[in-house]
């Protein structure tokens, strides 16, 4: 059950979406399947998931969401690591700097999914 409607969700967020919205597409919800269930693309699906935890869901439910998302790339990334071994890569590189990275920690950034880094570009675009 929501908790929200249509008026929590900001007006500038609405219009970016009207904006950009192709006006020949036609979509129908059936009201006797649940949400999940219905048949859309995995981008509507990212951005009604997105609105729901920003605008309609209760504190805990946001928080549950948050923590779910976190151990989601936690795991997402522990597998391209599998996979693309980035530490085998940077261990054949060894040279004299060892000492050197014992004293300044290498820091390794991790590539996010390409939906969440669409998205952060949307809101950010939005904010402006």
């Amino acid at each position: 059950m929501l908790n929200g409607g249509i008026d929590d969700i900001p007006d500038y967020l609405i219009k970016y979406f009207e904006d950009n919205m192709n006006p020949d597409y036609e979509y129908v919800i059936e009201k006797n399947v649940p949400l999940k269930d219905q048949k859309m693309s995995d981008i509507t699906k990212a951005i009604l998931s997105i609105i729901f935890r920003d605008y309609w869901a209760t504190e805990e439910q946001r928080q549950i969401i948050l923590e779910k998302e976190k151990a989601d790339r936690i795991i997402d990334n522990k597998e391209k690591e599998e996979k693309y071994g980035t530490e085998i890569s940077f261990n054949k590189k060894k040279t004299e700097t060892t000492s050197i990275e014992s004293e300044n920690k290498l820091i390794v950034y991790k590539k996010e999914k390409k939906i969440v880094a669409f998205f952060k570009r949307l809101f950010s675009r939005l904010k402006k």
